[in-house]
């Protein structure tokens, strides 16, 4: 029986070949690891957590802005009618639950 035939650009083609598949196989798994719905969770459990963490951080300086003599008078303005209009519409939901909740 002959040996088979190669050249060394067979036999280079044939390691690049192997270290290609090495790569292909760590993304595919690097993927698997970042697809995870463990991992899926974690990410929207993060940003659902910055997010909050924003929105305090707004609500606080809109508060400060209301409250505070030492804020500028156009910011304060505006702090206090966005807090009148978030109560106004906080006034509206739980006006609109009593009356159906009145109507049944």
């Amino acid at each position: 029986m002959s040996e088979p035939f190669s050249t060394p650009r067979m036999v280079e083609l044939e390691a690049e070949i192997a270290v290609t598949r090495v790569q292909l196989v760590s993304t595919v798994d690097a993927l698997a690891r970042r697809l995870s719905p463990g991992a899926l969770a974690s990410d929207a459990s993060k940003q659902a957590r910055q997010g909050a963490e924003q929105a305090r951080a707004a609500v606080e300086q809109l508060v400060h802005d209301a409250t505070s003599a030492e804020a500028d008078p156009e910011a304060s303005t505006r702090a206090r009618v966005i807090l009148a209009g978030a109560a106004g519409a906080v006034a509206l939901v739980v006006a609109v639950a009593l009356l159906r909740r009145r109507g049944e």
